[in-house]
Parts: structure tokens; C-alpha cells; sequence
């Protein structure tokens, strides 16, 4: 079962990540992040730090920074 201390120290760990730090994009499963973090919890704090995640598929992918984004088709 996720607490929320567990999901709170988890997201801080994402944050936390080097490529966080350098603006990279950083994909992340869907279903672990849904598991280890929680779905609105990610969500909420993605668009605290005013950046961008879009889901496709079984994936998030989550731009660390929060200039432009232009999705190509």
C-alpha cells in the first residue's frame, strides 16, 4: 500500500535526479509511477514546477523544463 510519506519521499527522489537537474526528459513507466508516486500526485507537482509530461501508452515522459513545447506528428 502507498503511504504518503512513501509517494512524497519517492516524488522528491524523481525530482531529484541529474537529469532533472539538466532539463533532460526523463520517461518513466506509467504503471510504477502510478504505483510508487500515485497518478495525481505526479500530476500536481509536474505542473508546480510548471514543466510538461504527456502520457503515450504505458509511459510518461516528463520534460524538466518549462519553456516551449511543440509535439510533432
Amino acid at each position: 500500500m502507498l503511504t504518503i510519506a512513501t509517494a512524497a519521499a519517492n516524488l522528491d527522489a524523481l525530482f531529484a535526479a541529474k537529469a532533472v537537474a539538466r532539463g533532460r526528459v526523463v520517461p518513466r513507466s506509467a504503471a510504477c509511477a502510478d504505483e510508487h508516486i500515485g497518478q495525481e500526485r505526479l500530476t500536481a507537482e509536474v505542473r508546480r514546477q510548471d514543466f510538461h509530461m504527456i502520457r503515450r501508452g504505458g509511459q510518461y515522459v516528463v520534460t524538466w523544463n518549462p519553456g516551449f513545447l511543440e509535439v510533432v506528428r
